[in-house]
């Protein structure tokens, strides 16, 4: 799940409510969920988002990016965390071998 890493916090994005995802969405023309699987494509959705995980961590929020560098600077703060061991929707399954089952004559 992704965590965003602002001040000395970790926000995981799971811990915000869904009112919290869809007002930022409806800033932006979006639909919450492509904001909660994709949070960076957005850059103002981001940075709005960025916003509202400063609140809920009781820090600063980031300033609004001026330059395509600070921008990047932004996108280190949020990272996919590979040790939750929650189910990750649309994660990768072996597909079963068909051919296996299929008989021959």
């Amino acid at each position: 799940m992704w965590t965003v890493n602002i001040g000395d916090k970790k926000v995981c994005l799971d811990d915000l409510s869904p009112a919290e995802f869809q007002e930022v969405a409806d800033r932006h023309s979006l639909s919450w969920l492509s904001l909660y699987y994709n949070p960076a494509a957005n850059i103002d959705a981001y940075h709005d988002l960025l916003v509202v995980c400063a609140d809920h961590a009781g820090v600063e929020a980031p300033e609004k990016p001026d330059t395509m560098g600070d921008a990047k600077a932004l996108l280190d703060l949020i990272v996919m965390d590979e040790d939750d061991d929650r189910p990750k929707v649309g994660a990768e399954t072996e597909s079963p071998n068909l051919e296996d089952d299929q008989a021959t004559t």
